[in-house]
């Protein structure tokens, strides 16, 4: 990723040099504030060299920070976001742990521990069937079936919700019905409600309840919502 943006950076410098002008020809999107990049290129050696790590690690849950041994794995981002795909030390069973970098205090390699393999994870596919970054090793992924109003439906063909997105059936009122195989979690249920009312989950069943829950909750915040509040 690195390489990447150094190179989006140096193309924009060149043509500036050959425009004549220092308008940026490209915006990324940022996160103003963001912690944790710091340790990405500490975190990139570590994961290439197979070195066990100790990170100081706070969850948003926590009211301080802990010491804890991985076995780094994969740097994965998502939405601006990057995550730490690893194992600790200390699990019995073999698992995944996902430590979201901007929650990280600090890094440091542990020469005292020798790096141990997940034979259950595979960084080159294990995320094939996710959106996000949750995902455990055991999970499966499901056939999900979707109902895209006409609205929106041109947009979630052109940027589909997956790779594994198909279209399924279109009707005649520009609507169509999607099915993909991914698992269920919490990113796909949020990539789901942003669409808001122009989706709605046919299948699986527990995935249509879910998303009810949601809807119903965010509903009841506006039933006292009148028209004039609009105007």
């Amino acid at each position: 990723m690195a390489s990447s943006i150094d190179t989006i950076s140096k193309l924009n410098e060149q043509i500036s040099r050959h425009t004549g002008t220092s308008a940026p020809a490209m915006d990324m999107e940022h996160v103003p504030g963001y912690r944790g990049a710091e340790y990405i290129g500490t975190l990139y050696d570590a994961v290439r060299k197979q070195q066990t790590l100790i990170i100081e690690y706070r969850s948003f849950k926590a009211r301080t920070a802990d010491k804890i041994t991985v076995y780094p794995y994969l740097l994965k981002e998502y939405r601006n976001r990057w995550f730490l795909i690893c194992e600790k030390a200390s699990n019995h069973t073999p698992q995944v742990n996902i430590f979201a970098l901007d929650r990280i205090h600090s890094v440091e390699v542990d020469t005292t521990h020798p790096f141990k393999a997940c034979v259950a994870f595979d960084p080159a596919h294990f995320f094939d069937d996710t959106i996000g970054v949750s995902k455990n090793i055991h999970d499966r992924a499901r056939r999900v079936v979707i109902k895209i109003d006409s609205d929106q439906a041109p947009y979630v063909e052109s940027k589909p919700f997956h790779r594994s997105q198909k279209v399924e059936q279109r009707f005649g009122d520009g609507s169509i019905q999607i099915s993909m195989k991914v698992v269920l979690n919490n990113e796909l249920e949020r990539l789901i409600l942003g669409f808001g009312g122009h989706v709605e989950v046919i299948a699986p069943p527990i995935l249509r309840e879910r998303m009810a829950r949601h809807v119903n909750i965010a509903a009841s915040h506006y039933r006292n919502v009148t028209d004039s509040d609009s105007r």
